[in-house]
């Protein structure tokens, strides 16, 4: 006898009750002439078995507040929708959308503003010399922008050019400009050092310090969505992602915000700091399709875990202080600045004193001293970055410190370091090394434009050859202002089928890098790369460097134009 039929009949019965279940259990809620009780009517929705929640359309002004303005506690299995929804936060250290240990909980469509603007624009005038012969100039903020407080006396300013509308070539961070104030919310400023490029009319721009809302904060979440989601004056992280696995980033779009009321100026800061943090997850996020515009002040995308110190160790036995995830089971990584590295399992853990932890590894480990340890699985492993267009930054495009990462067929322009930065930060206290990672078919155009901070891709260490199996393939590098790629303690890479565009219009103060350089790297495999106007480039066009080998070369590297 044949089943087919009806068991068909089956499935399709229990689809017509699963749906008739979701339409039932459907709510639309929200009155956006009280938006300080939308939280709590999304909550009561929930309590009462709905799981797919609708938000009425419109504007939500929220008030300061000393928490989160909507909170999902353990949410499971349900979707915002918000498309048509506009919410307004006022300055405040919680976040609008709080996910705190939900689990394929969907946030779908809506507008999240902060009220205030998150960034100080101003212009130049009176551009010139100090007595100590280094720049100085004078700076008003634009109208229907904020005041920088009149007590001012320092800040770290970058530079937007006056016609471009973007971070001008050759500047970058200028730390600690001194301000004095002249009245009127205008400010005398020196201690740029000699700042050649800086002329009337340029804007310098400065981050807040002041309590900006997260947009969304995912916190040890697992597998859950923030879709269509449109940000605008952000500060830190609009999205942050703390803990958790498997979350999905998908669509959504960091943009400057609308002008505010008595501007004659657009806003040029999108960002006042990164625009997507993630720290601690097991499986790290998967971002596609998301645009990023306007002028960001940090990191693009920032991926990682946390280093702790090695304190001490008896045998087996190892005391390590920080914030770093420690569990039975899994790997404990230890690494140093001269040269070591090694990998074990954790077979007992025993927390002794505030971030202080006693692991016990097998097999025993050899550590020296100002040693270094993090969990290779609470980085962020398994991220994807695809289809995504990115930049305008002072700072890197995607900072990814992660095993089996991809990052493919995105733009990633103008940055002023590097496009791809993939490595450990012993400084930030951010790990890890990185392994099996993928960058691909990408369109990496004019970065490196602040003249330091490395190549368009730049693999990293901390003096130990922890990188391994990096794949760089079938990228189109253009104008890259500090070299195309830089690979640094990596074992085992593959740079195949690139293709090279040195820049043709190379500004007098900008220093030509090779198109590639390999320091202190080994098993460095090269294959059908091609170089286009080679005078575009330091020579060699390919540079190998101290303790660094390159094992194939196949034909790579054919320089076919000039």
């Amino acid at each position: 006898m044949d089943f087919r039929p009806r068991l068909s009949a089956l499935a399709a019965c229990s689809l017509a009750v699963a749906l008739a279940r979701a339409q039932a259990t459907s709510v639309t809620v929200g009155d956006p002439s009280n938006p300080t009780k939308l939280g709590q009517a999304l909550q009561e929705a929930y309590a009462s078995g709905s799981r797919d929640l609708r938000i009425q359309p419109g504007v939500y002004q929220m008030v300061k507040t000393d928490q989160d303005d909507i909170l999902l506690e353990g949410w499971k299995e349900a979707t915002i929708h918000a498309e048509g929804v506009t919410i307004l936060a006022d300055e405040q250290p919680g976040a609008i959308f709080h996910l705190d240990h939900c689990d394929h909980v969907a946030l779908e469509g809506p507008v999240l503003e902060n009220l205030e603007v998150t960034s100080y624009q101003g212009k130049v005038s009176n551009a010139g010399i100090d007595p100590n012969g280094g720049f100085a100039c004078d700076w008003q903020p634009d109208a229907g922008y904020p005041m920088v407080p009149a007590g001012t006396t320092a800040l770290w300013v970058n530079v937007v050019d006056a016609h471009t509308r973007l971070l001008k070539l050759g500047t970058g961070d200028f730390y600690n400009v001194k301000w004095q104030s002249l009245g009127n919310g205008s400010f005398h400023l020196t201690n740029f050092g000699k700042a050649p490029h800086i002329v009337n009319g340029d804007w310098l721009v400065a981050r807040r310090d002041v309590p900006i809302a997260l947009k969304v904060h995912l916190d040890n979440s697992t597998h859950c969505t923030v879709k269509n989601v449109t940000m605008f004056y952000n500060g830190f992280a609009p999205i942050f992602e703390t803990g958790g696995s498997g979350n999905h980033i998908l669509g959504c779009c960091w943009l400057p915000g609308p002008r505010p009321a008595g501007a004659m100026e657009d806003p040029l800061v999108t960002n006042a700091a990164d625009g997507f943090h993630s720290v601690g997850t097991k499986v790290g996020p998967d971002i596609e399709n998301c645009l990023m515009k306007g002028v960001f002040l940090d990191d693009c995308f920032a991926i990682h875990g946390e280093f702790s110190d090695v304190v001490s160790t008896n045998g087996a036995e190892v005391v390590v202080k920080g914030n770093a995830s420690w569990t039975v089971g899994q790997p404990i990584v230890v690494c140093d600045q001269k040269g070591h590295f090694q990998e074990a399992k954790l077979t007992a853990v025993a927390p002794t004193g505030p971030q202080i932890f006693t692991v016990t590894t097998a097999p025993t480990l050899t550590i020296g001293p100002s040693s270094k340890a993090y969990n290779p699985e609470a980085c962020g492993a398994g991220y994807k970055i695809i289809a995504c267009r990115l930049g305008d930054t002072r700072s890197r495009g995607i900072l990814a410190k992660a095993n089996d990462g991809l990052i493919e067929r995105n733009l990633i322009e103008r940055c002023g370091m590097s496009a791809v930065s993939l490595g450990p930060e012993y400084y930030w206290g951010e790990g890890g090394y990185v392994s099996r990672v993928l960058v691909d078919r990408n369109l990496f155009d004019q970065n490196g434009t602040a003249g330091y901070g490395g190549a368009t891709v730049l693999v990293h260490g901390e003096g130990a050859p922890g990188n391994r199996f990096i794949t760089i393939r079938a990228n189109l590098f253009k104008s890259s202002y500090q070299g195309d790629i830089d690979l640094e303690w990596t074992q085992h890479a593959l740079i195949s089928r690139n293709a090279f565009f040195g820049s043709t219009a190379w500004p007098a103060f900008m220093i030509r890098q090779p198109t590639i350089q390999v320091t202190n790297s080994a098993f460095i495999s090269l294959n059908r790369n091609e170089v286009r106007n080679v005078a575009g480039y330091k020579q060699p066009i390919l540079a190998v460097g101290p303790n660094a080998s390159i094992e194939a070369n196949d034909d790579g590297l054919i320089p076919l134009g000039k």
